[in-house]
């Protein structure tokens, strides 16, 4: 008896200059807590996309620039219901070579709030495999870093994810603090949904609270294609994280099943460090079953009708 579900709104501009200018907004209404009550979350967010290159000498280059400030209406029980509200702007500038071998693409990501602000950026390069099927390694190097950080029990609390993990903590406190991510568990209620990932920011599988700060983090993603018709794709993920006094080193070596256009994935870490497994254990996590992660993109929901 909640009304859920998500609304959207845009319309295109075509400009002389530019290839495009894109205007409008995007919302959405979920329960993020159903323990001891039925609460939601209700996120308005309005934006634009501009589309920039226009230049016949590199056709192939896609340069964009999006905007989008992301308002948040946060339910949650206080002597009763009550409603908390923040935002999140956002600016993002990708630029993409657009190379049919060997693609490129970089972006650079800046968000403010009424408590933090960062930076981070990416680099994403997919180098190609001479077969016939459309293989190819895939690196990628993330990093990031907070410019002020003045959280003390408000909402945001901002961090970078490491792993972008269900919520096991406060449920007013969610790692998704844009709300960006359909979790079918949000809050790990249940055994098998809480194991749910978001590949964001470090991009590691495993399900870990190591590492998430709102100071900074570096990580090196690699994964593979498998030259042969089998959906298997063998990874490695490495990063520098903040230990609270000193930098730390965390690692993981496993490989995910994509089925259907990786609409779903299952990864399987084999091998982690120490202090990802010191972690797992103190969330309940005590062997290699437990450990096996999954990814659901909903929003290939659409393209796999095509298929």
């Amino acid at each position: 008896n909640n009304l859920t579900g998500i609304a959207n709104f845009s319309y295109t501009f075509p400009l002389e200059k530019i290839q495009f200018f894109e205007l409008g907004f995007k919302s959405k209404r979920f329960s993020y807590t159903v323990f001891p009550e039925d609460l939601a979350y209700n996120k308005i967010e309005p934006f634009f996309k501009v589309v920039l290159n226009k230049n016949p000498k590199t056709e192939n280059h896609i340069q964009t620039l999006n905007f989008r400030s992301s308002l948040i209406f946060l339910e949650y029980l206080n002597k009763g219901r009550q409603t908390d509200f923040y935002y999140i702007n956002e600016l993002k500038y990708t630029y993409n070579f657009n190379q049919k071998k060997n693609n490129i693409w970089f972006e650079i990501t800046a968000k403010q709030s009424q408590n933090f602000a960062l930076l981070s950026g990416e680099i994403n390069l997919d180098i190609n495999y001479p077969t016939r099927r459309k293989n190819a390694l895939h690196l990628r190097v993330f990093g990031g870093g907070f410019l002020y950080s003045t959280f003390d029990g408000e909402t945001p609390n901002a961090k970078f994810q490491m792993s972008g993990s269900t919520n096991n903590f406060l449920p007013q406190y969610q790692k998704d603090y844009q709300f960006d991510t359909y979790y079918i568990d949000r809050n790990a209620q249940d055994p098998f949904f809480s194991k749910q990932i978001a590949v964001i920011d470090g991009g590691f599988k495993s399900v870990t609270d190591i590492g998430n700060s709102n100071k900074y983090l570096l990580a090196l993603n690699l994964s593979s294609d498998i030259p042969l018709p089998i959906p298997i794709e063998p990874w490695v993920n490495m990063a520098m994280i903040d230990n609270g006094t000193k930098p730390s080193f965390a690692a993981e070596f496993g490989a995910s099943v994509n089925l259907f256009d990786k609409f779903i994935q299952f990864h399987f870490p084999f091998v982690t460090t120490k202090n990802i497994l010191n972690n797992q254990k103190q969330l309940g996590i005590n062997n290699f079953g437990q450990r096996i992660s999954f990814t659901i993109d909903f929003m290939k929901l659409d393209k796999l009708r095509n298929l």
